[in-house]
């Protein structure tokens, strides 16, 4: 078949991108053409269909929202493009004419692509699956999250007048307003509708698009996996730290882990983080005013593909402390696989991805004390670690294998083409 991946990035930079680039390796294992869809940025990756790409909303270096230094006409183009772009649906339609595409996968087209690439591949009567990374058709901040607490009272009440009530998205009444509009007009047109499948990496996720509305046939649990050649165990690994690697972001909780290494005190073992985000100034604040700099706690910053793999290998174990419903983090799958047990958040799809007490343990989100308990236990237990360690490797071959992933995706897609 000739798939189009449609995703408003086609580079490296995060989750849902990481996926984009391990499934197009995997599909065109499996013998079948890819091609991408995305916004026409400088930061893309070389790509003969680019003249099809999107422009996008602002300046061609420029793809994220704090970047924008938008005037009052721009502001207003970007809610209609969010709402319905008709520029995106126009290019997507010639692309699936001019290169014969028999299906469409959505990944991220929140905001700069739009549902309008959902109609693009009907009229041309293409089927549509949607892959959900995050929660954005039932919650203006995508995350499920208000204050630090986990809060569903728009996906409850089927009403997103609770986000204008709280101003969930960057406190502010304006802001809000945009995220809700695009949602409550998509909701009234029913734009889900249209999708032939919908792909979950969680039975969260499943639940929530149940919940939403959308008919449980169309909806399928299908974890994300991880290149297994590529994330391989080492032989002896020094083990001398244990790592945070993601976003450094309010939402991953980062705090809360540095408020357990506090607690644990001189006991505590070295800490790295790798990754950065919005709350980097802040967490290095708060381990500087809680003396963890230096010999407890490292900012090792955004590593590269090889620096990262390495210094995953080498962790002793990892921790995943999400206060938001993480859908299904890639940095625990790549755990696993590496053979690392992970300290993580009991919340959203994390935990159908860890097994406590085999391959890790889980403890209530926000719950610093928990965490310092597990993390103790963990490092000071090394023969507990190796036998977690195993597990990990084991539940990442059996459950989470390129293999695994293609019979499940591979069956949804044929189902969607009507191929038995």
């Amino acid at each position: 078949m000739n798939i189009v991946i449609a995703n408003k990035y086609y580079f490296y930079t995060g989750g849902p991108e990481r996926y984009m680039a391990a499934v197009t390796q995997l599909l065109q294992r499996n013998g079948h053409t890819v091609i991408p869809f995305a916004m026409k940025l400088d930061q893309n990756e070389p790509s003969e269909y680019r003249d099809y790409f999107v422009s996008p909303p602002a300046k061609s270096n420029q793809y994220k929202l704090d970047q924008f230094n938008l005037s009052l006409y721009q502001k207003v183009s970007l809610l209609g493009r969010a709402i319905y772009s008709w520029g995106a649906r126009q290019k997507l339609t010639a692309l699936i004419r001019d290169a014969q595409v028999d299906l469409v996968y959505l990944l991220n087209i929140c905001n700069y692509l739009s549902p309008s690439l959902i109609d693009a591949a009907k009229r041309c009567g293409v089927p549509v699956v949607m892959r959900l990374s995050d929660y954005n058709f039932a919650c203006a901040s995508y995350r499920f999250l208000r204050e630090d607490q986990v809060c569903t009272e728009c996906l409850d009440s089927g009403s997103f007048r609770p986000a204008l009530r709280y101003r969930c998205v960057q406190n502010s009444l304006v802001q809000t307003a945009g995220r809700v509009i695009p949602m409550t007009i998509h909701r009234l047109l029913n734009i889900l509708g249209k999708v032939d499948a919908f792909v979950a990496p969680s039975p969260t996720m499943a639940d929530a698009l149940v919940q939403f509305g959308c008919e449980a046939q169309r909806v399928y649990h299908v974890p994300s996996f991880v290149d297994l050649e590529q994330f391989e165990p080492v032989a002896n690994p020094r083990r001398d730290y244990v790592l945070y690697l993601g976003r450094l972001d309010p939402d991953k909780g980062v705090d809360v882990l540095l408020a357990a290494w506090a607690r644990l005190g001189a006991a505590a073992p070295l800490l790295c983080l790798a990754g950065t985000g919005t709350a980097v100034l802040e967490l290095q604040a708060q381990a500087q005013a809680a003396g963890l700099t230096g010999e407890k706690v490292r900012f090792l910053g955004q590593l590269d593909k090889v620096a990262l793999l390495e210094t995953l290998q080498h962790a002793a174990f990892t921790v995943t402390p999400s206060l938001w419903m993480d859908n299904s983090p890639m940095s625990v799958y790549e755990s696993l696989a590496c053979g690392k047990p992970v300290v993580a958040s009991d919340i959203g799809g994390i935990k159908s991805q860890i097994v406590h007490g085999q391959t890790g343990f889980l403890f209530t989100a926000g719950d610093r004390e928990a965490l310092a308990v597990y993390v103790e236990r963990l490092w000071t237990d090394r023969q507990l670690v190796a036998q977690m360690s195993e597990q990990a490797r084991e539940t990442a071959v059996t459950h989470f294998s390129p293999e695994v992933h293609w019979h499940k995706l591979g069956n949804i897609f044929r189902q969607a083409k009507g191929i038995t």
